[in-house]
């Protein structure tokens, strides 16, 4: 926030001379520094407001034709999801989107890499993958995947959004042709600072979401070159990337995996439920642990679909902060509900147990039915 506040007064003391000469430089200086820390290229970077922001700037700059196919799996992220049938809208229709449903947690690495293959037809233009898929913190093996779509000549674009900072990247081996990662989820910098990373062999093709000055000048400038807006954010990346490596990484990944894995244990024992993944199937920082509340069910006793679960979610996680002041995702995957849980060097022991108790006291509390009604549920 300091590094935030340092860029925003120095933008406003002199705003012609900040934003026409030094923030390109900076921009550039700030780009490979983040390189350096996830192994890529810096000409390769580029920096966007959010992920969701750069997976639309790929797909909209793809030249998909009638019946051709992009691939993705049930575990998509929802925003992105939306994206894609909004893309098929703006076609028509001609584009199709494909989903593979994949049931968590899968038996081998192989034999989710096998269902992926077999999805493939020739009519796949495109593959949109999660590195770390957001609801379930699952791990994709695009170490494995990624080859199978490349080997049918297939694009593979990657939503990176929680990898940076929980896993280690080495963008230049994985090779993937688009990569979208975020900086401020695990990686300790401001909000709205966030990369896309492309291969060179499409950055003529990539152009960013807004059409500016810029236009024609090359990849790097269109996207630099965005009019007017707070580039503050962006060139926190070098303070914070500073800080992760002064505590030290591996001291960061210790921590949390250590915290996480006894987290996600306690609540399942403390509400006779589970983890909904193995270790060797999820990401290091977080857990998704089963909470102790029904699936609902509507009027008839039918159980509602997952969509119409969001209610009662929304309605747990208001009561939690509410009560005492406790944030926790609650998601429904699988027509179960579970607590996505995290952790980070500030978190300790006892954040978990009180989110324990907490969520013990919810499901025996009258006043819950308050947020239900509320909620029409």
């Amino acid at each position: 926030m300091q590094a935030q506040a340092h860029f925003v007064n120095k933008m406003e003391m002199n705003p012609d001379r900040f934003m026409r000469r030094e923030v390109p430089v900076m921009l550039r200086q700030a780009a490979s520094h983040l390189a350096r820390f996830i192994h890529a290229d810096a000409e390769d970077l580029v920096f966007v407001t959010n992920a969701t922001t750069g997976m639309n700037a790929v797909l909209q700059s793809l030249d998909l034709q009638n019946d051709d196919e992009v691939l993705c799996l049930n575990l998509t992220y929802s925003a992105v999801l939306n994206t894609l049938r909004h893309l098929c809208y703006c076609t028509q229709e001609f584009v199709e989107l494909k989903v593979v449903d994949v049931v968590l947690p899968i038996e081998s690495y192989d034999a989710l890499v096998q269902q992926v293959a077999d999805a493939i037809t020739p009519n796949t233009r495109l593959a949109v993958l999660d590195h770390i898929a957001s609801t379930t913190g699952f791990v994709l093996p695009l170490e494995k995947l990624i080859p199978i779509f490349h080997a049918r000549n297939i694009p593979v674009l990657v939503d990176g959004a929680s990898a940076p900072g929980q896993l280690p990247l080495n963008l230049n081996e994985l090779g993937a042709d688009f990569y979208v990662g975020t900086a401020y989820k695990w990686l300790f910098s401001c909000k709205s600072c966030s990369f896309l990373h492309v291969s060179k062999a499409y950055q003529n093709t990539v152009r960013p979401v807004v059409t500016s000055l810029a236009y024609g000048q090359g990849f790097v400038e269109e996207f630099a070159i965005q009019g007017t807006r707070d580039e503050a954010n962006f060139l926190t990346i070098v303070s914070s990337l500073d800080f992760y490596e002064s505590v030290g990484v591996s001291r960061v990944s210790a921590h949390n995996k250590s915290l996480i894995d006894w987290a996600g244990e306690y609540l399942a024992s403390t509400w006779k439920t589970n983890v909904l993944l193995p270790a060797w199937q999820r990401a290091p920082f977080v857990s998704n642990v089963r909470i102790p509340v029904e699936w609902p069910t509507n009027s008839d006793g039918a159980p509602l679909s997952h969509d119409e679960a969001l209610p009662l979610c929304d309605a747990i996680m208001d009561f939690l902060d509410d009560r005492y002041r406790i944030v926790v995702r609650v998601v429904p995957f699988q027509n179960q509900l579970y607590a996505r849980i995290s952790a980070q060097i500030y978190n300790e022991r006892k954040d978990y147990e009180q989110l324990g108790q907490a969520m013990l006291e919810v499901t025996n509390t009258p006043t819950l039915g308050d947020y239900l009604a509320r909620m029409r549920i």
